[in-house]
């Protein structure tokens, strides 16, 4: 199962509008919620709702890789009513200045 290239724009647009955004990460209890909701209780089962392998999922969620906009788009598609804003934060870039 592919991510819709639709969503993934929306998701890289996103990212892109956010002025000097420093990196993303997951509300994890804003994941877990959605996923217990949606039944997606495995690592396994929730990467085959987005489209990508379980390894990736494993890495981004043990915080290993920062989520990347195929990981956005395939959560954001995963778990349905689910926007960026509630199961993303992206930290304020320090200026060097």
């Amino acid at each position: 199962m592919r991510v819709r290239a639709r969503t993934c724009y929306r998701a890289l647009m996103h990212i892109a509008s956010a002025p000097k955004s420093g990196p993303i990460h997951i509300r994890t209890d804003a994941l877990n919620q959605r996923r217990a909701a949606a039944g997606l209780h495995s690592n396994y089962a929730l990467a085959r709702a987005m489209g990508v392998q379980h390894t990736t999922v494993n890495r981004v969620l043990s915080g290993r890789i920062a989520p990347g906009p195929v990981v956005i788009a395939g959560l954001l598609r995963a778990l349905p009513g689910a926007r960026f804003e509630d199961l993303f934060a992206i930290d304020a870039a320090k200026d060097a200045a």
